[in-house]
């Protein structure tokens, strides 16, 4: 999203962060699986309802 004043806690939710839609996911989803070099499986990341839950893939995939 490239905006540093940009605060996530474990309950923040795509609604909390303008500009963060489907396609915006995408992105974060596809940097994050590059990042730790992790591939996710569709089911994991389609019904997160927020970061604490990504967090918990991303966690789980290590």
């Amino acid at each position: 999203m490239n905006d540093e004043t940009i605060s996530l806690g474990e309950e923040t939710t795509a609604d909390d962060i303008e500009g963060w839609d489907s396609l915006r996911h995408i992105t974060l989803i596809s940097a994050i699986e590059d990042e730790f070099d992790v591939e996710f499986e569709m089911k994991d990341i389609v019904g997160l309802k927020n970061v604490g839950e990504l967090v918990d893939v991303i966690t789980r995939e290590l």
